[in-house]
């Protein structure tokens, strides 16, 4: 994978400098802990690349992905992502972009579309408190195949959600969050402006 991700560099600076190129998009399960990242994130990072140099020299931005199911709770999410910033923090590149490539369910048929709506949102509030460039929903039903189960954008109650989060984060500087002990998220952002899911 190292070897993979530099010659990726190496073709982005001969062709179109400009594009990023991101870390490798690996799905952890694991939310305990937030201050140690996934052991595969570091082992990658010190990997070599075949040419003298380690994985993490030739990466622009992070891209993670998550996946969670319908017991997961907000503050599990919270701690998904600051096993992400420990581990981009340990490589010596925090303040490198940061981007939710994907995310969803493990098991979208059993997920109610109330659920599966706030644990978006969730994930949205979560990657806008951590200054993510974007969040990618996705559906992932590893049960029945059923990909289109709570495929974000056939679905109005995520749409609802969405729209509410988009029209009040984008444009607005976050100032804090918080994971509230009645397993809502809430952020304070500029204009004195709450969002809560």
């Amino acid at each position: 994978m190292s070897r993979i991700m530099r010659e990726c560099r190496e073709a982005r600076d001969a062709v179109r400098p400009s594009v990023k190129v991101l870390w490798p998009g690996m799905v952890n399960w694991q939310f305990d802990n937030p201050t140690e990242p996934w052991s595969n994130w570091p082992e990658l990072a010190n990997a070599s690349d075949g040419a003298g140099g380690i994985a993490r020299d030739h990466v622009d931005g992070f891209g993670h992905h998550v996946y969670v199911s319908p017991g997961t709770s907000a503050l599990q999410i919270a701690i998904y992502y600051a096993k992400a910033r420990t581990a981009v923090t340990q490589m010596g590149h925090l303040g490198k972009p940061m981007y939710m490539t994907e995310c969803g369910f493990t098991d979208g048929s059993s997920t109610s579309d109330a659920i599966a709506s706030r644990s978006f949102g969730w994930i949205y509030l979560i990657s806008a408190a951590y200054g993510y460039e974007f969040v990618n929903p996705w559906q992932m039903d590893i049960t029945s195949s059923n990909w289109a189960g709570h495929s974000p954008w056939l679905n109005s109650s995520f749409r609802q959600v969405h729209d509410y989060l988009s029209s009040n984060l984008i444009g607005k500087t976050v100032r804090w969050a918080y994971v509230m002990n009645d397993g809502s998220v809430r952020v304070g952002c500029t204009g004195d402006t709450l969002v809560q899911v």
